[in-house]
């Protein structure tokens, strides 16, 4: 029900159910995640979305490509790269790198390719 609400912008209904779940596993916070990055304001809303991401019990790449393309999204690019420092190996795949280098191409930091 959560990704209905999330797949057709219901936002404040998914974070209803959201925060009435008694257990939530890693997929329902990357729902939530990925419904707050789809629908709000890319610069003021990715403090909301890194908030939720922090408050994640458990990470998944998922959780770290979302965040960081937000962030690059966003034009944050500082923090995409503090976060992909900071994510687990097993989690460093080459989306993860890409998205950074797309980050990188945005903002005209080329040195960093």
């Amino acid at each position: 029900m959560l990704s209905v609400y999330a797949n057709n912008g219901q936002i404040a209904n998914a974070h209803k159910l959201f925060d009435e779940m008694p257990q939530r596993i890693v997929a329902t916070w990357n729902t939530m995640i990925t419904t707050y990055v789809k629908n709000m304001n890319r610069v003021d809303g990715v403090e909301e979305v890194f908030n939720l991401f922090l408050h994640m019990p458990v990470q998944n790449a998922v959780s770290y490509t979302t965040m960081m393309m937000d962030f690059v999204n966003a034009s944050r690019f500082d923090e995409a790269e503090k976060l992909y420092e900071r994510t687990p190996l097993e989690f460093r795949d080459p989306f993860c790198s890409n998205i950074l280098s797309n980050g990188c191409l945005k903002i005209g930091k080329l040195e960093n390719l």
